[in-house]
């Protein structure tokens, strides 16, 4: 069996070698597909979106061709806890698709005002296709479902990319989302937003805020804040970073000669940035230095701006431990909270 995924709209479909020829068992879903088994005339494979919990599905063909199909829960989820999720896509002025996946708070009304949080990374529209349990402990922090439940919408864009010119785009285009959403979705209150990003969306987060004010609030989880410390400082492990800067998600030449880059450094450009922002990192991240993280904050303590900064003991990249997990997901909630919301922390 073959998963394949439409490049436009990330929606997915079963495939099967038959005669050796391809045979497309479902149709293009926005669902995602995995476990996959036959056993015989028997054919079974697990399903989820962001709106359809987890099920196995369990197809038979009868010797008459006729066709059964059984479904079974694998997670007691109601239906009423399960959010309204959009696909949305538009064209900008200069004919570019623009996508994202929209997800609703829970119990919306078409009658009330909602904040909205953008969660970014490269393409976000995908998100749609992904059952996220509402939990505490989430290695980033953030948990789409519960933000859901506690009255956000959470959007995640398409971004695009340009080489040796990395973020050229990021600030026209989120500009476009705010614009779209506002009429696509008039209650979503696009004054009342917010930010998030981890890893290169943690970056991305600190480039937006240092050469914008779109949004209200940030959230930077070990994100790169200097371009100089991240190609030329090796990883914990006394590893280069440079290959993978030039080839990956920076994909731009060396930075000596490449110093346009520079343009898009958020340390560089921290005298611009007014936006309240939370900063967290791992102390032993083996591939964004935590001196990031702390090099951000003490530039915006010398410049007496709003932020806090959450240094986590003995974790990497990502959090491992259940108790941090839990603490930076409520971290979060509350600051979130406390901007969009006006609410006092918990």
């Amino acid at each position: 069996f073959v998963i394949e995924t439409h490049e436009n709209t990330q929606y997915n479909s079963i495939l099967e070698f038959n005669g050796g020829i391809l045979k497309a068992k479902t149709k293009f879903l926005p669902k995602r597909f995995y476990a996959l088994k036959k056993y015989n005339n028997i054919f079974s494979y697990i399903e989820e979106s962001a709106s359809v919990a987890p099920q196995i599905v369990i197809s038979k063909i009868n010797q008459n061709n006729s066709k059964e199909q059984y479904t079974f829960p694998l997670y007691n989820a109601r239906q009423d806890y399960l959010p309204k999720v959009k696909r949305i896509a538009f064209q900008t002025d200069d004919g570019t698709w623009l996508r994202g996946s929209l997800h609703y708070p829970l119990n919306w009304k078409n009658d009330e005002f909602y904040p909205i949080i953008f969660n970014i990374y490269e393409l976000g529209k995908h998100h749609s296709n992904i059952f996220i349990k509402p939990k505490f402990e989430n290695y980033d922090g953030f948990n789409k479902s519960l933000a859901t439940m506690e009255g956000y919408f959470v959007f995640y864009p398409d971004l695009r990319y340009e080489r040796n010119n990395t973020t050229k785009y990021l600030i026209t285009d989120l500009q476009y989302y705010l614009e779209f959403l506002e009429n696509f979705e008039p209650t979503i209150n696009t004054k009342s937003n917010g930010i998030i990003g981890h890893s290169f969306g943690g970056y991305e987060v600190l480039d937006v805020i240092s050469r914008s004010n779109l949004f209200k609030v940030a959230v930077a989880g070990a994100g790169i804040s200097s371009l100089y410390e991240v190609y030329y400082n090796p990883n914990i492990f006394g590893n280069s970073n440079m290959f993978k800067f030039e080839n990956v998600q920076h994909d731009s030449d060396p930075l000596y000669i490449n110093k346009d880059l520079l343009k898009y450094d958020p340390l560089t450009n921290v005298n611009n940035i007014n936006t309240p922002l939370l900063l967290w990192t791992g102390d032993k991240d083996e591939r964004v230095n935590y001196i990031n993280s702390e090099m951000m904050y003490w530039a915006l303590w010398r410049q007496n701006k709003v932020v806090e900064y959450y240094k986590f003991k003995n974790e990497r990249h990502t959090l491992t431990k259940l108790e941090n997990q839990i603490n930076l997901t409520k971290i979060l909630l509350n600051f979130f909270d406390s901007y969009l919301k006006n609410k006092e922390a918990i």
